[in-house]
């Protein structure tokens, strides 16, 4: 597989996020042509309707499936990812796209209701102050590489990540909202210059956008959760592999 000795020793953020930053670029090559036209109808449809609500219901409530849409799809390619970085590296792009494909169709609907959830939750600590709810966002970030590997339920997935990040919650924090950071960016830009209701032209912009900085996120955050099970428990290579074993279908030799 991808991951090494090295990935699962506890190491510095810098180290971390640079070692993330390169994982990340080597992805691109792994994905096919058919990622890229999901991506883009997907936030084709987003913006189409995020735009028909706004019309018909207010601007908040747009915002709020805008804002549900976003996260979501980052946490399909968190998972979608850490599948890729299970593979070992001697398999060609192809096979590793049909090794991963089960797995992560597999992941979609427990991603979605999971993000629900955590959306859910991130909301009402949002509603009561700003603070309460950027706590709960960054503990329970880690929750589809849970679900990728450890096979939870979604409470027992969000608790699991609750208990990873508990001991480095301003390390996880970082890490995230550096790319964090950079979409929002991006999204200002667009504000600035095109108009909502021209939501295909934001719908391309918005998916060229995740397509250039979510990969990188996610390589981040997978290794992230790989530094932090070995900091905190018994977690090597070994254990790795045999979950490896568990979450994908190997050809028997």
């Amino acid at each position: 597989m991808v991951i090494n000795d090295q990935a699962l020793q506890p190491r510095p953020t810098n180290e971390l996020l640079s070692e993330g930053v390169r994982t990340g670029a080597m992805t691109f090559r792994w994905y096919s042509p058919l990622f890229y036209l999901l991506t883009l109808l997907y936030f084709i449809a987003l913006h189409f309707i995020s735009f028909f609500i706004s019309i018909h219901t207010t601007d908040i409530a747009a915002t709020v499936v805008m804002s549900f849409g976003n996260i979501l799809y980052g946490f399909f390619i968190f998972a979608y990812i850490t599948v890729l970085l299970l593979i070992p590296e001697s398999e060609g792009n192809k096979e590793r796209r049909r090794l991963a494909r089960k797995p992560f169709i597999r992941l979609i609907f427990p991603i979605f209701g999971t993000g629900f959830l955590f959306y859910i939750l991130f909301l009402g600590g949002s509603l009561l102050f700003i603070l309460p709810g950027l706590i709960v966002f960054v503990f329970f970030l880690l929750f589809p590489q849970v679900l990728t590997l450890e096979k939870k339920s979604a409470f027992s997935a969000l608790k699991r990540s609750g208990v990873l990040v508990k001991g480095a919650f301003f390390k996880v924090a970082l890490l995230y909202f550096i790319f964090l950071g950079t979409q929002a960016f991006f999204a200002i830009i667009v504000a600035l210059y095109v108009s909502e209701s021209a939501f295909y032209i934001t719908g391309v912009i918005a998916a060229i956008a995740h397509i250039l900085i979510i990969p990188f996120q996610a390589a981040v955050m997978s290794l992230l959760y790989f530094d932090l099970r070995s900091d905190y428990e018994a977690f090597d290579l070994e254990v790795l592999k045999y979950e490896a074993q568990q979450t994908i279908e190997f050809k028997k030799t």
